[in-house]
């Protein structure tokens, strides 16, 4: 703490005096907090927080309970290469659409550089760059297969793999066989020891950028070689659909071929490296093609049996083979057109002619811009819009149907910007319909795919950054149990499979019921926790209407106003009893925003698919606690048995919490409230059922009251965020507790900046036709 004060102290003349205070008054409520949490937790728990994990398990990607902090961030952490950085300790992975850089510290904090992996398509590579913050593309580390950059590639680390990783999340192919992997730059050291760590045989330094060059399109070279002889018919005329051929077949049927196709592309790949690189160095050659040959055939039979992506060598087209595509080789020209067709032929050598020979890289869109969001740390892509209305008027008003936790979260980033002058939410509850009967299970496991996990992993982080929110959350960690053994590609702390023994040293309290495969079934996700989502909401609410923000919770909003463009300008609201008037009311905005819970699939609201998934939640207090004197924790760890569907959980204030299917019965989406006796009954049940995976604390408890409430389940199950068209912005989703407060942030900056996140694009409601 105080060497973190220190180094702010040391940022004061490069900072506004104010912006200084607020940081260190960040900066102290999170040591608090974080005393906090460690005095909630036990000493037993202290102790298992830094025990390694025992040698039949497996430790993935752990950032940390209570840290913020990654030590190493992943671009394409989700694809084969990537996933093999992505298990290391402490890695994260960049979510599509957000700024590289943004999600580990720099060297200016604490002097300290962690490297960013960037494992993505070469296509990319010139975004990446362009996206990634000035202070952090000397941490750019390029992993993969493409013609390096002078301008803006030297300064980084390069990696040249000779290893394959033939499935996401699997280890390493190579040989003894196999030439050496080559590595570059600033973080060469740390790169060389997770490789070899992970089973590379052989890494070798490189000190000269001009060797690192030759040696990056060496490797290039038998990448646009052999995908063209493992896809392509042998002849012209072959209409038959063989199988591919793997590395080693080729070297066994196609050697001729190959050996025709390396001695067409010997003089435009010595040209290129020598017009386009000035890789002329005095200790590498080109060598002859036999030596090309030689190559490739060592580094072919170091994965024998791997096939190349013919999908994805199409997409890289230009960015492979067009970099040597010349008018004077016929049999390359005729193998592309055999695999990729003439249309892709054409296009290659039409853009060859434009370039003069010139390497041709993807050019960013100049409507693409990055737009920092400093509330939660991180910085995100997109491009400007015009879907917030039909001219250029600028965003001063803002109504938002829905003041749960993502309505309150959207509310109170709206109002964090002086530009919105007046903003209003509509619901009749204190914090809402939906959310307080929500178990408030703040995690990011079990939720694919990999851009889903990382959206909630972005929703954690925001729980911890928050100023006004990180003090809330209690991080207790997770034990879970699930019916199969879970697939771990790393990125995400968790611990398992786990022992019997185990699990009692992590929560003696625990009692799940014994199957044959117990071992194999239980995990610890240790970045994990819960919250209670009234004190979110009203903390949210407390700071947004001290901003100015006006909860109205005594009319209910019953349609839409539109003008004479049929342009959303407003909402017609129910009149109140307070007005003695009996006719609707109208209020206008700019933009209107339903974040109304299910009531978001309403035809008035904007009708957006949805699932009414009725939820049931039980609260329990130990029976010898007081109102000035609450039970301590009994339970270390929230408790998430999938098997039995059973969730049990403490808060900080003593309160158990029980929710999952098995406590749901004579619950529907129509349900309604039940007789005093039936609601007694329905608590002894829930006591008998919950006292199965905690007995010893659950026992003693008296169950008080219980919460129902439908959630909404978005029709596929992710996320609805955008326009649905111009003046109307819907949100809703589920695991709202989770991401409310990434949620919140980016859909205030989609509306007051006009601009339309990458982030969000797999969210939109235009994939329903809606």
């Amino acid at each position: 703490l105080f060497h973190r004060i220190v180094v702010e102290c040391r940022s004061i003349k490069r900072s506004a005096m104010v912006s200084f205070f607020r940081r260190l008054l960040v900066l102290l409520s999170w040591a608090v907090v974080r005393t906090q949490s460690f005095s909630v937790v036990s000493s037993r728990s202290d102790k298992v927080h830094r025990q390694l994990p025992s040698s039949t398990t497996t430790a993935l990607g752990s950032t940390g309970a209570l840290e913020v902090d990654a030590t190493c961030e992943v671009v394409g952490g989700h694809g084969r290469i990537g996933s093999l950085f992505l298990r290391e300790e402490g890695a994260i992975a960049v979510p599509r659409g957000v700024a590289p850089g943004c999600l580990t510290r720099s060297s200016k904090d604490d002097g300290v550089r962690r490297p960013i992996i960037v494992a993505v398509p070469s296509i990319e590579w010139n975004h990446i760059f362009d996206r990634t913050p000035l202070h952090r593309r000397r941490d750019l580390v390029w992993v993969g297969n493409g013609l390096l950059s002078e301008s803006w590639q030297r300064n980084s680390t390069v990696v040249v793999p000779h290893f394959g990783v033939l499935t996401v999340g699997g280890d390493p192919v190579t040989s003894s066989e196999s030439p050496a992997t080559f590595v570059f730059g600033e973080h060469a050291a740390a790169v060389k020891e997770v490789l070899m760590r992970r089973g590379v045989e052989s890494v070798s330094d490189v000190k000269s950028w001009t060797d690192i060059c030759y040696l990056a399109a060496r490797k290039l070279l038998w990448s646009c070689c052999m995908w063209l002889l493992c896809h392509s018919p042998v002849t012209a005329a072959s209409t038959d659909i063989v199988p591919p051929l793997t590395f080693k077949q080729v070297h066994e049927f196609r050697q001729e071929e190959l050996d025709r196709l390396v001695k067409e592309l010997m003089p435009a790949f010595a040209l290129t490296l020598l017009t386009q690189q000035s890789a002329v160095s005095t200790t590498t050659a080109f060598g002859t093609e036999l030596d090309m040959l030689a190559y490739m055939k060592a580094y072919s039979l170091s994965m024998p049996q791997a096939i190349p992506s013919k999908d994805l060598a199409i997409v890289e087209l230009q960015d492979r083979n067009g970099i040597w595509f010349t008018a004077d080789q016929p049999f390359h020209r005729q193998l592309l057109e055999r695999v990729a067709g003439r249309n892709k032929v054409v296009e290659l050598q039409r853009r060859a002619a434009d370039r003069g020979g010139t390497p041709a890289h993807t050019v960013t869109s100049e409507n693409t811009k990055l737009i920092p969001i400093p509330e939660i740390g991180i910085v995100c892509s997109g491009e400007t819009t015009d879907s917030i209305s039909n001219d250029d008027r600028t965003v001063k008003s803002v109504i938002v149907i829905g003041g749960g936790i993502i309505g309150s979260s959207i509310a109170r980033a709206l109002s964090q910007n002086a530009g919105i002058k007046k903003i209003t939410v509509y619901d009749p509850t204190p914090t809402g319909t939906t959310t307080p009967a929500s178990w408030a299970w703040l995690n990011a496991n079990a939720k694919p795919p990999h851009a889903y996990r990382s959206l909630n992993q972005l929703g954690l982080r925001g729980w911890r950054v928050d100023s006004i929110l990180n003090p809330l959350p209690r991080w207790t960690g997770t034990l879970v149990r699930t019916k199969e053994k879970l697939e771990l590609t790393g990125g995400y702390s968790v611990e398992g499979p786990l022992s019997k023994e185990r699990v009692r040293e992590l929560e003696p309290q625990a009692n799940f019921t014994d199957t044959d495969d117990t071992v194999e079934q239980m995990y610890y996700f240790a970045d994990e926790g819960h919250v209670d989502p009234h004190e979110a909401v009203r903390a949210l609410r407390r700071e947004a209407t001290g901003n100015g923000v006006e909860f109205i919770n005594d009319r209910r909003v019953i349609d839409l106003v539109r003008n004479e463009q049929d342009r959303v300008v407003g909402v017609r609201t129910s009149s109140s009893p307070r007005d003695g008037a009996q006719r609707p009311m109208e209020k206008l905005a700019d933009v209107v925003i339903v974040a109304a819970g299910a009531n978001s699939s309403d035809m008035a609201l904007g009708g957006v698919p949805l699932v009414h998934n009725p939820s049931r939640t039980y609260f329990a207090t130990p029976s010898s606690s007081t109102a000035a004197a609450p039970q301590p924790a009994l339970l270390d760890r929230t408790l998430v048995d999938m098997v039995q569907q059973l969730y049990i959980a403490q808060r900080n204030d003593g309160t158990f919490i029980a929710g999952g299917g098995a406590l749901k019965f004579g619950l529907s989406a129509t349900s309604v409230d039940h007789s005093p006796q039936e609601v007694r009954k329905q608590m002894t049940e829930a006591q008998r059922l919950a006292t199965l995976l905690a007995p010893n604390p659950i026992s003693n408890c008296i169950f008080t009251h219980k919460e129902e409430a439908i959630k909404p389940m978005p029709k596929d199950g992710f996320p609805i965020l955008g326009f649905l068209e111009a003046g109307l912005y819907s949100a809703v989703t589920h695991s709202g507790m989770t991401m409310a407060p990434l949620i919140g942030q980016l859909v205030a900056t989609e509306v007051k900046e006009r601009v339309s996140l990458r982030i969000l694009d797999d969210y939109r409601p235009t994939r329903f036709n809606v």
